[in-house]
């Protein structure tokens, strides 16, 4: 029988029985050795490869990382191959449903399946601090450049840009716009010293236009406004320098207050621990008058009590312990002087018209003193008249005389002592006095009169 005549086998297959029992043959691949164990049975030698077996077993296993994505089964559509549930099973394709959907596992831990994102993103608090990236010292996380894009580090300099605000050394910080922090060279601040100084450059004037305004608006219940205080050695001072060398350019301190039923302004100067209060200032309710009142923590908080002086521009009367004067100075109580002077004025020749008691060509010395003194030097001619008028002074104005004023008259020289009982004072008409002779006078001889005028 020729090898035509066996059946048609694949190539590098052999025909054969590769069992112990008695068996048609069949194809043996080349992968097995023929050989016989003990028994004589034909023996299976051990397979190697992507598919390995013992010898002699019927176990083939498949090695490790062999079979490719193309050798597994295809999947449903949008699926992946698993075990959805809590428990050992053979896997299964788990399916998405629709659209935005991740693999997800339960809250109590016993299955996974496709669920619907959070299409608010990560949820409130679900990043901590330790799972964002490490940054540099200094830093904080946010964006600069002016384009969309990844969060950057940035610098307190950035933070200054971001911010829109610039600053310098020993300056202080105002808004210059709406959410713009800037300065200014003119508000400096020295902090080694603690001292602010405001260089003002254009003085305003009106309300709320100083270079410093202080609550300048409406403001109920303050009862301290400004304080300095301090424990200093040697001068405490506040200084308000006017260097302006320009007519006109005062230096004013003013203190007001809200119109003619208000309180008053006034000054206290106080030594304290118990010691007294002096008070300068206006007292509102009596007249609006000017008061320096001794220990009084008002002026006028005692009556009749210290200076005075009415409110009037023309006429102001000045009282010494009296609240009401009615004249240019009015002083409740005694008065004492060591020394008075009345207001300088020129007499002349004019003020004085010789009378027939001089005599026939008098002549006029010298007339010297005040509104309502004067020393009165003259030399009387020849042949004075008996009992006739010496002369007539007209008084100087300015000096107000009151209906009984008179003058009172003294001998400034030893002529004038000797004859003193022949002088007398005559008429007069408030306003021009006559001196008369009480017998006749020496001729050509010179007298000398201090003449007083009572009034005021």
């Amino acid at each position: 029988m020729s090898f035509a005549k066996f059946q048609t086998i694949s190539p590098t297959k052999l025909l054969g029985n590769s069992g112990s029992g008695v068996a048609n043959m069949h194809q043996i691949g080349l992968g097995n050795s023929l050989s016989f164990d003990s028994s004589f049975n034909l023996r299976r030698e051990a397979l190697v490869g992507d598919v390995t077996a013992a010898v002699n077993s019927n176990t083939l296993t498949i090695s490790n990382n062999i079979v490719t994505n193309a050798k597994f089964r295809q999947s449903s559509p949008k699926s992946v191959v698993g075990v959805s549930g809590n428990a050992l099973a053979d896997v299964a394709d788990i399916t998405a449903t629709s659209a935005n959907q991740v693999l997800v596992c339960n809250p109590t831990n016993t299955g996974i399946s496709f669920s619907t994102v959070n299409t608010d993103g990560i949820t409130n608090s679900a990043v901590t601090f330790a799972k964002i990236q490490n940054i540099n010292p200094n830093r904080v996380l946010g964006r600069i450049t002016n384009t969309i894009g990844n969060t950057e580090e940035l610098t307190s300099a950035n933070l200054w840009t971001l911010m829109q605000i610039t600053g310098a050394s020993g300056r202080m910080a105002f808004y210059s716009g709406t959410n713009v922090l800037s300065n200014t060279a003119n508000l400096l601040w020295d902090n080694g010293n603690n001292r602010q100084t405001i260089l003002g450059t254009v003085a305003g004037t009106g309300t709320n236009n100083a270079f410093l305004n202080l609550n300048s608006g409406t403001i109920t219940g303050a009862t301290e406004f400004l304080r300095m205080s301090g424990n200093i050695t040697g001068n405490m001072l506040a200084v308000m320098t006017n260097a302006n060398n320009v007519a006109g350019s005062n230096t004013i301190l003013q203190i007001a207050v809200g119109g003619t039923v208000a309180a008053d302004p006034i000054i206290q100067f106080t030594v304290t621990g118990g010691v007294g209060t002096f008070s300068i200032g206006v007292d509102n309710s009596d007249a609006d008058k000017f008061k320096i009142s001794p220990n009084s923590a008002s002026p006028g908080g005692n009556a009749n009590s210290g200076i005075i002086v009415t409110n009037s521009a023309l006429t102001p009367f000045v009282g010494i312990n009296k609240d009401a004067p009615a004249f240019p100075l009015d002083v409740a109580g005694k008065q004492r002087t060591d020394q008075y002077h009345g207001a300088s004025v020129e007499w002349i020749a004019a003020d004085l018209n010789f009378g027939t008691g001089a005599g026939t060509g008098p002549v006029f010395t010298s007339m010297i003193g005040t509104h309502n003194f004067v020393r009165l030097k003259f030399k009387t001619g020849t042949a004075p008249a008996l009992n006739a008028a010496i002369f007539t002074i007209t008084r100087k104005t300015g000096f107000t005389f009151s209906t009984q004023a008179f003058p009172v008259f003294s001998a400034g020289n030893a002529q004038t002592a000797g004859e003193i009982t022949k002088l007398y004072v005559g008429t007069d008409n408030g306003s021009q006095y006559t001196f008369n002779s009480n017998g006749t006078l020496t001729a050509v001889a010179n007298y000398e009169l201090l003449i007083f005028f009572s009034g005021y």
